[in-house]
């Protein structure tokens, strides 16, 4: 029986090592992990081997863009986000550069109070920093749920396989029947659309 070699964690370069110092304590967590390309465990390890202390969270914001990419969602998921009460305000990064941004901490209490709006699974472990304990039970919560067989039309599959046969979220799919809905209604009842909004052409 031939054993399998152990995954070699990937080496530092000096350039990654000096940007890692360069941005820690100046730049959120979030925002140095999306930058190097790092998990939070190895971030964490780097910090503590070269002695740099307690992270100061300094940049709290991201940019709608970002939050895209992070999320999963398309631009009129966020607007329908900015519809239904999530804080945006504009920030100067440059002379010439402003951005639409939302505040990290002002997320997480948005997100939490919306909770059937998003789909936890999508977005990577520590992808947004530090995560609040809620946000990693709903995405294991989510991931129990998406191998829950449920019957349809005289035949059983797990949820996450009919939402990828009949177009509609997982996560929609198990709140509609969470509220009480019969499978036949959570299943074919369309989603609502919303109307493209000319502000999403706006700079992000």
């Amino acid at each position: 029986m031939v054993k399998k070699a152990k995954a070699v964690p990937r080496r530092w370069t000096p350039e990654e090592e000096d940007k890692f110092i360069d941005m820690y304590g100046k730049k959120h967590t979030a925002t140095i992990l999306r930058s190097l390309n790092i998990s939070y465990y190895r971030f964490l390890y780097k910090a503590n081997v070269l002695g740099l202390g307690p992270q100061r969270e300094a940049d709290n914001y991201l940019t709608l863009r970002q939050l895209r990419i992070i999320m999963k969602i398309s631009p009129y998921t966020i607007q329908r986000y900015i519809e239904e009460g999530l804080h945006v305000v504009i920030r100067c990064f440059g002379p010439k550069q402003k951005n639409r941004v939302v505040d990290l901490d002002e997320l997480f209490v948005w997100l939490e109070r919306h909770h059937e709006m998003f789909y936890a699974r999508r977005i990577e472990p520590y992808a947004l920093g530090i995560e609040p304990e809620w946000l990693r039970k709903k995405r294991l919560t989510e991931q129990n749920n998406e191998y829950k067989f449920i019957k349809y039309k005289n035949k059983s599959k797990p949820l996450y396989k009919w939402a990828n046969e009949i177009g509609i979220n997982p996560t929609t799919l198990s709140c509609r029947l969470k509220r009480g809905w019969t499978v036949e209604r959570a299943f074919e009842t369309p989603i609502q659309k919303h109307r493209r909004n000319n502000n999403l052409n706006r700079k992000e």
